[in-house]
């Protein structure tokens, strides 16, 4: 699921697990099914790319090597989290940075994932003005039903 822009639709709260199934393959686009078999066997990192809201804040993709067995050269992890709100993108990378001796191979950025959305507010210095329409002296603690009184927050 992925949005192109900030009205498109959402996907979930941002730090909500989500799930991404990778697939190793070669020059000819066909899967692998020797990965993962290795000893020790390889793994794949995921590396986050943050792409909307321009200029935001690039949030932290949560467990990023979380991936199962390999299984005819794809696994698939249920762990992950988004930080922030946005659309991001996925790059898969062998998690150790070297396959085989052979250097690091990384894949190539996903489309985009998300809208992710906001997971909740926290409302911060609540005011309550009581009986606000009077000039108590002093101030009162309580409104009366029917009476006036103001609330703030930011």
């Amino acid at each position: 699921p992925g949005a192109g822009s900030a009205s498109g639709a959402a996907f979930i709260p941002a730090g909500r697990a989500f799930s991404v199934k990778v697939t190793a393959i070669n020059a000819a686009n066909a899967a692998t099914p020797n990965y993962g078999q290795e000893s020790p066997a390889e793994g794949v990192k995921l590396t986050a790319q943050l792409v909307q809201p321009a200029g935001g804040n690039a949030g932290s993709l949560g467990n990023p090597t979380g991936f199962g067995s390999f299984s005819a050269g794809s696994a698939t992890g249920t762990s992950f989290n988004w930080s922030e709100v946005g659309i991001i993108t996925l790059t898969p990378s062998v998690a150790d940075g070297d396959y085989l001796g052979a250097g690091s191979v990384s894949g190539s950025a996903s489309g985009n994932v998300g809208r992710f959305v906001p997971a909740g507010f926290v409302l911060g210095s609540p005011s309550v003005t009581h009986r606000s329409a009077l000039a108590c002296s002093p101030a009162s603690g309580f409104t009366y039903l029917g009476e006036s009184f103001q609330v703030g927050f930011t």
